[in-house]
């Protein structure tokens, strides 16, 4: 009779089995693949809440290096793919072509940003090789989650975009939390409950183990949709008294002129005309304060002043806020800005500079390198503005976040912090084409309304404009590349925030979170318990 002995697997200095990659990098791009497509325009919001099991799975059977790789490459896969339309930002609209577009997607967008998943891939292994308890493993994977994502934020300038509760914009009994906690809530209560849930379901057939085992993310589910629900209630829409409140009517314009049109010297009468001829229509209808998107003059306002529009403004008692460039200095030494300009019939009463310029796009990060040639008449480097300005409108005091200024919370707080009853965001999305960029952007903006308790008009050039109130409902939003008006009454919220008032301290109560459980990963084992 003969005996035969199971081969042991390879295992790893770190006690991990040193498998094949295919399993694992399939796993990686399952978990990738249910990010994306938790956003918008897709919007399947409900796989951002186990969109990471997949990607736990493969790191729980890797050593500390494979899972810091695994986790770039999950991180590089998703960010490429909720960013894809910058290849198609580069390769129409500007002159870098097919070849740097795609490698400047591949390398910043996708390796660059995907950096900061690396560093989670890693820490996360440890939680899940050395925490015998799996509350304290939800816990340390929803804190470790947190620090990525206000690290990606925060550092190197900072980006943003599609942070993982921003999928959840439509859900509004979730998101009223972001009044305290931010963005980065929603975010600890995603992975929270997915890798409770996934933990429970490592206990079946054992329903009582796996209830106890679900029992902290139910919990704490419910009692976040208890708290939306009274919030909603709290802030709920009340057109009559929102009428009796609202000082005037705001009015955003959607002229929809395509990016290689916008530049050329020879289309800029017809772009004001357009714009004249809605504004007209809109003040007619009762406007009183009027938004033009993001560069919408494109001409120097200081140098030249539309008698048309001016005539207009008076005839109506009216105002506007456009976007445009502005310039300082003297000749062969010029600083250039984007900003968002505050007129009445008289002409410029104050205007507001860009604060957070876009990296490739307004500056260059080592100043003489401008490897993309964007393709349009405007200054190649821009001067980051250095104060708040609020305008002093017919319908309230407002700050005017510009372009994707709108998906940095500091920003918005800083205004509302300062006095702003409401905000504007002017925009040119028209570098985006037909991509889902449009509604992720808008997407984004909700949060910026509840975190504050304001209500935010959003005028961009190819859309998606609208009016969203102080609860993140969307009022009213008019479609990409059409040419719309938007009415609507913007009710004063003069109530703060605890949001407002801290800020990201949820965010940072994660750092110390994550430094106890690096030190001590086997705190509140259940054994020694």
């Amino acid at each position: 009779m003969t005996t035969s002995k199971k081969k042991k697997k390879p295992v790893s200095d770190s006690g991990q089995e040193n498998g094949p990659l295919l399993k694992p990098i399939l796993l990686i791009c399952l978990a990738s693949l249910l990010y994306i497509l938790a956003f918008p325009r897709t919007g399947l919001w409900i796989l951002a809440w186990v969109q990471a099991v997949p990607f736990w799975y493969a790191i729980s059977r890797a050593g500390a290096r494979k899972s810091f790789l695994l986790g770039w490459l999950y991180g590089a896969l998703i960010s490429i793919g909720v960013s894809y339309w910058v290849f198609y930002a580069l390769n129409v609209h500007s002159n870098a072509g097919f070849i740097v577009s795609l490698l400047f997607l591949l390398v910043v967008n996708g390796a660059f940003i995907g950096i900061f998943w690396a560093f989670y891939g890693a820490a996360a292994n440890r939680v899940l090789r050395l925490c015998p308890s799996p509350f304290i493993r939800a816990v340390g994977l929803a804190g470790l989650w947190v620090v990525m994502e206000y690290g990606r934020a925060n550092l190197l300038g900072g980006m943003p975009w599609c942070l993982l509760g921003h999928s959840q914009s439509g859900a509004l009994r979730l998101i009223q939390v972001a009044d305290i906690t931010g963005v980065y809530g929603l975010a600890f209560l995603i992975i929270f409950t997915s890798y409770t849930l996934y933990s429970a379901y490592t206990c079946l057939p054992d329903k009582r183990k796996c209830f106890k085992r679900m029992l902290p993310a139910i919990a704490a589910v419910v009692a976040v949709v208890v708290y939306g629900s009274f919030r909603l209630w709290q802030y709920g829409p009340n057109p009559q008294e929102a009428a009796a409140i609202s000082p005037a009517t705001v009015a955003v314009i959607q002229g929809s002129t395509a990016q290689d049109e916008k530049w050329e010297k020879k289309n800029a009468d017809d772009i004001m005309s357009r714009h004249l001829r809605m504004t007209e229509e809109a003040l007619a209808k009762g406007a009183r304060l009027v938004v033009w998107p993001e560069t919408t003059i494109p001409f120097y306002l200081q140098d030249k002043m539309p008698e048309g529009l001016l005539n207009l403004l008076r005839t109506y008692d009216a105002e506007l806020i456009t976007g445009g460039f502005r310039y300082s200095g003297t000749k062969k030494n010029y600083t250039f800005y984007n900003t968002a300009f505050y007129l009445d019939g008289n002409g410029i009463r104050t205007y507001h500079d860009k604060l957070h310029l876009l990296p490739f796009g307004e500056f260059f990060p080592l100043g003489f390198i401008d490897v993309l040639k964007l393709r349009y008449a405007a200054p190649r480097q821009y001067t980051a503005g250095t104060t708040y300005t609020l305008f002093d409108t017919a319908a309230g005091t407002c700050g005017a976040l510009i372009c994707f200024e709108v998906i940095y919370p500091r920003l918005a707080r800083e205004f509302i912090n300062r006095g702003a009853d409401f905000l504007v965001n002017i925009s040119n999305d028209s570098w985006f084409g037909p991509t889902s960029a449009h509604y992720q952007h808008f997407a984004m903006a909700v949060f910026r309304c509840v975190e504050s308790r304001r209500p935010l008009a959003r005028a961009a050039n190819t859309g998606i404009s609208g009016f969203i109130d102080v609860s993140g409902r969307i009022v009213d939003q008019l479609p990409p590349f059409t040419e719309g008006i938007s009415l609507y009454r913007l009710p004063v919220e003069k109530r703060t925030t605890f949001y407002c008032l801290y800020g990201d301290v949820f965010a940072l109560l994660c750092f110390p979170l994550c430094i106890i459980l690096w030190i001590c990963p086997r705190i509140l084992d259940p054994e020694k318990a």
